[in-house]
């Protein structure tokens, strides 16, 4: 996968940072609307919808995303970089942004929830969350996995939204391969059926009559051998539940549809849903 090694509103020409006019407007609106009082996750779930190139390829916006170029000074002409917004615009974005961030998820019901079903990707072993880990929380693996980025609460949480995001968008991704085999089992009844079919399909001299009697008790037999697939029916029902997804981190929606979760050492995480597909965020967050 690639990635953005430039901020996004910039490309160098010639050794010198120049700006991207198309980006640069994307950075405006972004400063614009959380001033106007925006979320990240708002801004961010906007920019997917409407489908704005981060780079190349990528389309799937996060408020990790989001974050990071709110508080880049080089929008306000740090480092030789040509400013896209106005110093003004920039203190008063943080200002806000530090003063909202000073909120954490201590003892909330989404962390008491996270704390029974987040697994290490690397090992299946339980997460741990430290709440005071130098300046903030962290998560760890409890048997000791080395990840190579910083697993905060917004690392977790914003890879689970990024792909109910993505679900939502493009449901067909959740749906799984079954094996026939898993659901039917025939009787000796069921296998002597069948044979008469294919004896009868054989022969030239049986009426249609009769053969399609001897078919349709064989289809009402086996029919009665195949349990229900409850993976199947969680898939539909999964579909219409995620046609309502809102953005949110709501408990009683994650219990409704999620098996659990893996958090994996690149900053990703993995979603294990009810009827056992799994999917996995895109983003990789900033090495610790």
């Amino acid at each position: 996968m690639s990635l953005r090694h430039i901020p996004y509103g910039y490309r160098i020409e010639k050794g010198t940072p120049v700006i991207v006019p198309e980006e640069a407007e994307i950075v405006s609106r972004i400063f614009h609307r959380y001033d106007d009082g925006e979320t990240l996750l708002a801004v961010a779930d906007s920019l997917t919808e409407q489908q704005i190139d981060y780079y190349e390829g990528k389309r799937q916006w996060n408020k990790n995303m989001i974050a990071r170029i709110l508080e880049n000074r080089k929008y306000i002409g740090e480092e030789t970089y040509p400013p896209i917004v106005s110093r003004q615009l920039f203190d008063a974005v943080n200002r806000d942004k530090n003063q909202k961030g000073a909120h954490k998820l201590e003892g909330t019901a989404e962390i008491e929830y996270l704390r029974g079903v987040l697994l290490c990707g690397n090992c299946g072993g339980k997460m741990q969350r430290k709440g005071k880990w130098k300046t903030r929380e962290k998560w760890l693996c409890r048997c000791g996995c080395k990840a190579a980025v910083y697993i905060s609460d917004d690392v977790i949480t914003d890879g689970i939204r990024e792909c109910f995001m993505r679900i939502k968008n493009d449901p067909v991704q959740i749906e799984c391969v079954y094996d026939e085999k898993d659901f039917y089992h025939p009787t000796v009844e069921v296998t002597k059926q069948e044979n008469e079919v294919l004896r009868l399909l054989e022969a030239t001299d049986i009426p249609f009559g009769v053969v399609k009697k001897t078919v349709l008790k064989a289809a009402r037999l086996r029919f009665s051998c195949c349990d229900e697939n409850p993976a199947e029916a969680y898939t539909e029902l999964l579909k219409a539940a995620f046609e309502s997804y809102d953005g949110k981190f709501d408990v009683d929606y994650l219990k409704l549809i999620c098996k659990g979760f893996r958090a994996n050492i690149d900053g990703t995480v993995t979603v294990i849903l009810k009827n056992g597909a799994e999917i996995r965020s895109t983003e990789v967050q900033n090495a610790c």
